[in-house]
């Protein structure tokens, strides 16, 4: 029988975090839950712990590249919370859905298993504040090559990712008086899990935007389509933004959308599932190599044409850019949208399954 459930993130969880509506719809089905921030370990370290029985674990997973002293505190106090639960009994529930990479990809997916032996051998070797958590329960969202949190992880059930999860919601979505198309908004550059993580990007953020705003007004120049700019969860409303960023939604934005325009966010499992026209694009001024990397991975994948904000789209690229590859689509789908092995149930269903079945 549950009794409470603990969930613990890096950052406060409002209507804008991904995971957002599970608690709600878990709340609704009178699951008891409490909410803490990685900010608040002292206060978790002194909780009593029998009143738990699963932490829903949303904080970061150690990335090796990271080293500087604000993030390896941040890992510690990371690494000090989980080893508390653990200690208490309480078990952990992560999920498990990484961003599309190379490894997903033709013959790399082939070999990923000599990458993740060496992985496994060089935990032994690492920080103990930089090994991988072990989980009692991973939710494998996806069908991506297999990766630490799969190994470290006593049980897997099979699901599928939140994006995929809300169409299976009847989702209110906007509906514009005029044809429009999106710009997913990454904060790319000021996004504020940077200065948490101390990231560093190599990034012209005033360059890129005025770029960014000369390539849509030519486009929209030559397709009388308005682009909106999807605001980025994470992004404040200030007096003097961007007059083009919309705060609706994405997932609300998507569904009416003529075209999609994105860089390798998470949301571009949204332009997928509703089979719209996919644009991937690229800026000479984002030079940071995980996010071009991550773009050309899923243009491969979805066989698209990455364009550069620099330049001009020509006539004859907009006799191609509204394509739409459902057999591209519908494989991006089974891989990186839901794993094959899914129920097709809603994720709250299945936290609840477990809850009350272990």
């Amino acid at each position: 029988m549950v009794k409470k459930i603990i969930v613990i993130s890096n950052s406060h969880i409002d209507n804008k975090n991904k995971y957002f509506y599970i608690f709600n719809e878990l709340k609704e089905k009178k699951i008891l839950i409490d909410f803490f921030t990685v900010k608040e370990k002292n206060k978790i370290l002194k909780l009593n712990t029998k009143k738990y029985t699963y932490f829903i674990d949303l904080l970061l997973t150690p990335d090796l590249s990271i080293k500087n002293p604000r993030y390896k505190k941040l890992l510690y106090n990371i690494f000090k919370i989980r080893k508390f639960l653990k200690l208490n009994n309480v078990k952990s529930i992560i999920f498990n859905s990484p961003a599309p990479n190379k490894w997903d990809y033709k013959f790399y997916r082939y070999i990923n298993f000599l990458k993740l032996f060496f992985k496994i051998i060089h935990q032994y070797s690492l920080d103990k504040i930089y090994k991988q958590p072990v989980s009692d329960i991973s939710l494998r969202q996806s069908n991506h090559s297999m990766n630490l949190a799969d190994v470290y992880s006593r049980k897997t059930i099979f699901t599928h990712t939140t994006d995929y999860d809300r169409t299976l919601l009847n989702i209110n979505h906007i509906n514009k008086k005029y044809d429009y198309g999106i710009y997913i908004d990454q904060m790319i550059g000021e996004h504020p899990d940077t200065k948490l993580t101390g990231f560093k990007t190599n990034i012209n953020v005033k360059k890129f935007n005025e770029e960014l705003d000369i390539f849509f007004k030519n486009f929209e120049k030559k397709t009388k389509i308005k682009i909106l700019y999807s605001a980025h969860p994470k992004r404040k409303k200030t007096n003097n933004q961007n007059k083009k960023l919309d705060f609706s939604g994405t997932q609300s934005l998507m569904k009416n959308a003529k075209i999609v325009f994105a860089h390798e966010s998470a949301a571009i499992s949204y332009a997928v599932i509703f089979k719209k026209p996919l644009v991937i694009i690229q800026s000479n001024n984002i030079k940071t190599p995980e996010y071009i990397e991550r773009s050309n991975h899923i243009a491969n994948m979805l066989k698209k044409k990455i364009y550069n904000v620099g330049d001009k789209i020509k006539k004859k690229d907009l006799e191609n850019i509204f394509s739409v590859n459902n057999i591209d689509y519908n494989n991006y789908i089974n891989n990186f949208c839901k794993h094959p092995r899914s129920k097709k149930i809603k994720i709250s269903d299945t936290l609840i399954n477990i809850f009350l079945n272990g």
